[in-house]
């Protein structure tokens, strides 16, 4: 992303080489001196904002997870502190003669915490927070999951084909049940 930033501006020089027999030609220093070069500019700096010992706490957090990302902001200054997709891989292998192989071993090259995704059950959370708080719902309300909900002519499922059973709030947040906040 911030590439055209950092690359700055190649510049330009006119180097001569002559033989040793030529005579210097007259027009030589008219030449060059219609001739306007461009100067190097140097790229602007980035300071990154990563806190080491926190990407490593969060890389030890996920050791177990199969997949999912984790990234952590400054609320105050949005700077990024930590930044960690699993799976992840090294973007070195995907150069020179075995590419091909390394781009099969990595199929698919995805860094979750960088493209978008559906919030999917990271919204749950958001949604109970909401329900409670508006009194569509109090802790204790219920609903029956019998691993699918009916609506609108169409059948929407939960991850658990066979249902989670009389699910309130806080099992629905632990079982991550579609259902319940199909409701």
């Amino acid at each position: 992303a911030f590439d055209a930033v950092l690359r700055g501006v190649d510049g330009e020089q006119i180097l001569v080489k002559r033989s040793g027999g030529e005579e210097k030609a007259a027009d030589l220093g008219e030449l060059t001196s219609q001739i306007s070069l461009r100067p190097v500019l140097p790229g602007d700096t980035l300071r990154l904002t990563l806190d080491l010992e926190l990407q490593r706490a969060v890389k030890q957090a996920m050791k177990d997870v199969f997949a999912g990302a984790v990234v952590v902001l400054n609320a105050h200054t949005g700077e990024v502190l930590a930044l960690y997709s699993k799976p992840s891989f090294d973007p070195n292998t995907l150069g020179g003669r075995r590419a091909d192989d390394a781009v099969q071993a990595y199929a698919p090259q995805v860094n979750r915490a960088l493209h978008p995704f559906p919030p999917a059950s990271t919204f749950k959370v958001v949604a109970a927070l909401a329900a409670l708080e508006l009194g569509i719902i109090k802790p204790t309300t219920t609903y029956r999951c019998p691993g699918y909900y009916d609506f609108g002519g169409h059948r929407f499922h939960c991850h658990n084909k066979y249902g989670h059973g009389e699910v309130d709030v806080r099992k629905a947040l632990r079982a991550s049940c579609d259902v319940y906040f199909y409701h």
